[in-house]
This record gives C-alpha cells, sequence and structure tokens, in this order.
C-alpha cells in the first residue's frame, strides 16, 4: 500500500535534479536510498516523514517555478518597458528634430529679412547722400543763377546808360564777368589781356573754340594765342556806331575775328560788321 523510500526516491528526484545543486541532491539521495532504515523507526512513521518531506520539495519547486515565472514576466515586461521607452525616445527625437528644422527655417527667414534690411538701409543711406549732394548743387546753381542774372541787368543797365558800346568797353565787361564767376572781387587789378587768356580754361568755351576752329579749317593755336591782344587792338580806331558795338574788318586779321566771335557767341553779346570797305556785311564766321 505504502512504498517504501528506494521506491519514492527516484519519482522525488525527478523535482530535485531539476531545481537544486548537486552537493543537496547527494544529501537527499544518502537519506533515501540507505540500507539503514532506522531501527525503532516503524512504517507509517517512515512514510508520514517521506511525505512530509516530499511536500516541502513539492512546495520549494513550486515556489520556485512560480518565482521563475514571475522573473520571466518581469523580463518581458521590462522588454516592452525599454521598447516603448526606445519608441518614444525616437518619437521625441523626431519631434525634436522637425522643430530644430522650422526654427532653423525661421532664423534663414529672419536672416534674410535682416539682409534685406540692411540692403534698405544701405539703399537710404546712399540716397540721403546723393539728395544732400543734389541739394548742394542745387544751391550752387541757383547762386550761380542769380549772379548771372544780376550779371546780366548790370548789362542791360550798361547797354541802357550806352556804357558797352565797342569792343573796348564789350571786353572790359567781360573781364568783370570772368572775374566775379572765379569768386574773386570785381575790384581787383588784373589787366583784360591776362584774364582773356584763361578762358580757354573754361570747358565750354574751349569746346566752342574747336568747334568754330574745325568749321573754318582754321588752326586752334593761333586763334588761341591772339585772345591776349584783343584788347590791345580794340584802344585803336573806331569800334563802335550808334551805341551798336562795331567790328571793323580792317583792324583785324581772320584769326582775331574768330577769336572775337568765339568771346561775343559766349557771352552772348550783339554787335555789327564791317567789311574792309566798310560796308555793313553779315559776320563771316
Amino acid at each position: 500500500m505504502f512504498s517504501s523510500s528506494r521506491q519514492f526516491a527516484p519519482r522525488a528526484l525527478q523535482y530535485r535534479v531539476v531545481c537544486y545543486p548537486r552537493k543537496e541532491l547527494a544529501h537527499f539521495v544518502r537519506k533515501h536510498l540507505s540500507t539503514n532504515d532506522g531501527g525503532a523507526m516503524t512504517k507509517e512513521h517512515r512514510r508520514d516523514l517521506q511525505l512530509k518531506e516530499l511536500t516541502q520539495w513539492t512546495d520549494a519547486f513550486n515556489s520556485k517555478e512560480a518565482i521563475n515565472k514571475t522573473v520571466s514576466l518581469l523580463k518581458n515586461y521590462q522588454m516592452e518597458i525599454c521598447n516603448q521607452l526606445e519608441q518614444n525616445y525616437d518619437e521625441h527625437i523626431q519631434d525634436l528634430e522637425k522643430e530644430i528644422s522650422q526654427l532653423v527655417k525661421g532664423l534663414k527667414v529672419r536672416e534674410a529679412y535682416i539682409q534685406i534690411l540692411e540692403k534698405k538701409k544701405k539703399e537710404y543711406g546712399e540716397m540721403l547722400e546723393k539728395n544732400k549732394e543734389l541739394a548742394e548743387n542745387l544751391s550752387n546753381l541757383v547762386d550761380k543763377q542769380a549772379k548771372k542774372a544780376e550779371h546780366v541787368q548790370y548789362t542791360a543797365r550798361l547797354f541802357r546808360c550806352g556804357r558797352i558800346r565797342n569792343v573796348r568797353s564789350a571786353l572790359e565787361y567781360i573781364r568783370r564777368r570772368i572775374v566775379l564767376t572765379e569768386g574773386k572781387p570785381f575790384e581787383t587789378a588784373e589787366p583784360v589781356e591776362s584774364v582773356l587768356q584763361r578762358l580757354p580754361e573754361q570747358k565750354r568755351f574751349k569746346t566752342l573754340l574747336q568747334r568754330l576752329c574745325r568749321v573754318y579749317n582754321m588752326p586752334m593755336e593761333p586763334v588761341k594765342n591772339c585772345l591776349g591782344g584783343l584788347y590791345h587792338i580794340s584802344c585803336k580806331g573806331q569800334h563802335g556806331y550808334r551805341r551798336n558795338i562795331l567790328i571793323n574788318a580792317k583792324y583785324w586779321k581772320d584769326k582775331e575775328l574768330l577769336a572775337l566771335s568765339v568771346i561775343f557767341y559766349y557771352f552772348n553779346i550783339k554787335f555789327i560788321y564791317w567789311n574792309t570797305e566798310g560796308k555793313e556785311v553779315q559776320f563771316p564766321y
């Protein structure tokens, strides 16, 4: 009815071999496979001890099995948590990358806008400088026009008073115009000859002189060199007629006539011309 310790031991060893070390297993085998049955111990008492010990080993095995299952569940849970954390980390990294990308785009747009503003600022600065320069030029032009108007009024007054009625007085008036244009006081004691010699230094006068010399096929240097002697010639002979400035051909050479025509045209002074026979004709230059 009851199994002996030798018959029961192999069945208990099936659990013992799996869960416990070799040292404990050897102790269990020696205890249950021993030939010495204890003498005075009855079979029922031995059976109870064996069942009790078997129950203890079974409980230990079940406890160990439960622990293994718990550890396995914990490992699975740990893996799930790790996977979830890794997924959350990847999603968070992606969100951060998107946010950083948007911030970089915003910074680029802002930088481009700043560059546009800097360019506009530079353009406005250049415009202000140009406007300032333009205002200065306009102010200078207004001053020049005012002086020119003053000269025109003075010339008209001189003509009305009969003071400019010959070549000499016209050249003296031109001297005054040149000196005032150069910013010097009119009272500067400078001969008319030296003032007339500076006329080719003015760009517009030089251009006009070159053009007329080409038109009438006359070298420019002789015409330019005779400018200083015009006033001396104007002091001789008759160079006025009834309040009109008269250029008489018998007192002037061709190069001097061309020089006079350039000067009077440049300063807008009207005159009449007599040929060598004393007749009023159209000026040849």
